[in-house]
């Protein structure tokens, strides 16, 4: 495998798709300055300071910033806790906000569809597999599988009554043929394609796809009527940004509205 790799970026090299340098500096910065290595300090300087414990819970980027760490994916690190009551489990539909600088490049197998589907349904399995048995007693929270979306759905990770987080929007123009337009864009959606169709979304029982969208409105290729004034609901394509987007999330159950929760972590990507 080594002599292949070998032979491919000389290859490439020759042909000036590549800097060798640079390349070498990139496989240099992942072998001794980015990795796993860090977050393993990171938690033990947790483990024998209780003041520095303290102030990773409460702002995960400005602790390891502290220690000369510098979180550039997301820029927005988040630390909790295991105890005797909660453990975390760490699942994401998407890579995009895997912490590198701390913890490496992902595993093959965290983002692989088994793992992301089996951490919700058999989360105990799953912990077992890695040599961990918890107690009955003990909360499994795992991570952002609380939601759903449309990558989850287009993944058959779920089905479309699991996803719990939906965006209501309302139509505002059929003036083209086959075609209507929302008023949720980019800044409402987020512009995160769904994984695997690459597309932004999905609707509640409607056979209607979001093909394009700008910052204010999506433009939606429909079969059978719309008319303006509809509202109609949207699965967002990651849940993660699009929940980041907005000041506060509205919960209701059958039909009606209960409350509403602040999103604590508005504005805190930088």
């Amino acid at each position: 495998m080594q002599l292949r790799v070998r032979a491919l970026e000389t290859v490439l090299a020759e042909k000036g798709y590549i800097d060798p340098a640079a390349l070498d500096l990139i496989v240099d910065a992942y072998e001794t300055r980015i990795g796993p290595q860090n977050g393993a300090r990171v938690v033990a300087r947790a483990w024998t300071d209780a003041s520095f414990k303290g102030q990773l819970l409460a702002d995960g980027s400005a602790a390891v910033r502290s220690l000369g760490y510098e979180n550039n994916v997301g820029d927005h690190l988040v630390v909790v806790e295991n105890t005797d009551r909660v453990h975390n489990m760490v699942v994401c539909t998407l890579c995009s906000c895997y912490p590198w600088e701390m913890l490496g490049l992902p595993p093959i197998w965290y983002k692989s569809a088994p793992y992301r589907s089996r951490a919700v349904k058999d989360p105990r399995g799953v912990l077992r597999d890695f040599g961990l048995a918890l107690p009955q007693t003990t909360e499994i929270r795992p991570g952002t599988y609380v939601f759903y979306d449309a990558s989850s759905l287009e993944n058959r990770l779920c089905d479309e009554a699991d996803c719990a987080l939906r965006v209501l929007t309302t139509v505002v123009s059929t003036a083209a043929r086959r075609q209507c337009v929302i008023d949720a864009g980019s800044k409402t959606l987020s512009s995160d394609q769904t994984v695997g169709s690459g597309t932004y979304g999905h609707f509640i029982e409607r056979p209607w796809t979001v093909r394009k969208l700008n910052e204010e409105h999506g433009y939606v290729e429909i079969h059978g009527p719309a008319r303006v004034g509809e509202k109609v609901w949207l699965v967002p394509s990651h849940v993660c940004p699009t929940v980041n987007l907005h000041d506060e999330v509205w919960y209701g159950r059958d039909g009606r509205v209960e409350g509403s929760w602040k999103v604590a972590a508005r504005g805190k990507v930088r």
